[in-house]
C-alpha cells in the first residue's frame, strides 16, 4: 500500500474501517442474520442487521482511533467524533440492501469516502473504498495515488485497460437486477422512474443492459474493467457518488452530468439534490459516446 507522511493516517484508518465492516459482514452471512430486519432508517427505508452493524463497527473503530471527523451515515445519521471535526466521512453500511434482502449472497457492501473538510467538492475527497463480501474483495482508492484491489489479504494496483467495441452498460434500475426485494424500495419509485426514462427506455433493444442492486458493485465492475458505463441518479442521502468519484477518477474515468460536465467542482452537500441523472464512465471518450446515444 502506498505510504507518505501526509496520507498514511487517513489511508490506513479508512482501509482498516473497510476491513472491519467486511469481517463483520462475513460473520453475519455465516450465521444467517445479515438480511434480517431491524428498523426503519433515517431515509424512511427498512434497515437490516447488515446495514446497522456494518456502520456500527466502522463508527466504533473511528472512535477508537480518535479520528477527528464528522460521520454522515445512512443508518446512524450525523455523528461528530471531535468538537471541531477536521474530516468528513460518508458512510453507507450496506449499499444494495434490496438485493441483499432477496439474496444474502448478492453483490453489495459498505461504502466509505473521506474528505479533509466538512463541505467538500467532489474532487476534494481523498480516500474511498467499497467492500463486496459475496466476492471476498475490497476496492479502495487514494486521491492521486491510484485504485487498488484487496483480495486474499493481498493488494494490487488496478490498471484498467481500454475497451474496444460495443459499450458495456449497467443501469441502476430494478428491471436489470438479478436480485431485488420490492419491499425495500417502497420510497424509491421516483428514483427508478427517472432512471428508466433517462437511460433504460432510450437504450432498450439497442444495447444489452445489465445492473446490480448496488451502485457500489457496479462501480467495482467499472473500475475492474467489466463495464464501461453506469447510468444512475444522485438520490437519497447521496452516499455513493463521493466514493465513486475517487475510485473512477483514479482509473482514468469521469462522473458527469447529462451535458458531459465532470462534477468534480460541485459541492457534495448541495449538488444534484434531490434527484438528477449521473453518468459514470471509464473515460471521457466513453462518456461522450454514451451521451450521443441518449
Amino acid at each position: 500500500m502506498p505510504k507518505s507522511s501526509k496520507l498514511i493516517d487517513y489511508t490506513a484508518i479508512g482501509l482498516a474501517a473497510l476491513q472491519k465492516a467486511y469481517a463483520r459482514q462475513l460473520e453475519l452471512l455465516a450465521d444467517g442474520t445479515i438480511n434480517g430486519f431491524v428498523k426503519t432508517n433515517s431515509q424512511g427505508d427498512r434497515a437490516m442487521v447488515g446495514d446497522i452493524e456494518s456502520e456500527s463497527v466502522v463508527i466504533d473503530y473511528l472512535k477508537e482511533q480518535k479520528f477527528p471527523c464528522r460521520i454522515i451515515a445512512e443508518e446512524h445519521r450525523t455523528i461528530n467524533l471531535a468538537p471541531s471535526p477536521q474530516y468528513l466521512v460518508i458512510l453507507d453500511g450496506i449499499d444494495g440492501s434490496s438485493g441483499m434482502r432477496a439474496n444474502p449472497k448478492s453483490r453489495c457492501g459498505t461504502i466509505i469516502a473521506i474528505a479533509p473538510n466538512l463541505n467538500p467538492r467532489y474532487n476534494e475527497f481523498i480516500f474511498a473504498g467499497i467492500t463486496e463480501f459475496a466476492t471476498r474483495r475490497i476496492v479502495y482508492a487514494i486521491k492521486g495515488k491510484g485504485a487498488y484491489l484487496l483480495q486474499a489479504e493481498t493488494a494490487r494496483r488496478i490498471m484498467r485497460q481500454p475497451h474496444h467495441g460495443q459499450l458495456r452498460i449497467e443501469v441502476d434500475n430494478p428491471q436489470h437486477w438479478p436480485d431485488y426485494a420490492s419491499e425495500m424500495g417502497a420510497n424509491l419509485g421516483g428514483i427508478f422512474d427517472l432512471t428508466r426514462r433517462t437511460f433504460s427506455d432510450k437504450l432498450r433493444g439497442r444495447f444489452p443492459i445489465k445492473g446490480v442492486a448496488s451502485s457500489g458493485a457496479m462501480c467495482i465492475d467499472l473500475v475492474l474493467g467489466e463495464a464501461d458505463i453506469i447510468g444512475g441518479v444522485i438520490a437519497k442521502g447521496v452516499f455513493e457518488p463521493p466514493a465513486e468519484y475517487v475510485l473512477i477518477h483514479e482509473i482514468g474515468g469521469v462522473l458527469t452530468d447529462m451535458r458531459g460536465n465532470d462534477i468534480g467542482n460541485e459541492y457534495w452537500l448541495t449538488y444534484g439534490r434531490p434527484l438528477s441523472p449521473l453518468i459514470r464512465a471509464a473515460s471521457s471518450e466513453s462518456a461522450k459516446t454514451f451521451l450521443s446515444l441518449l
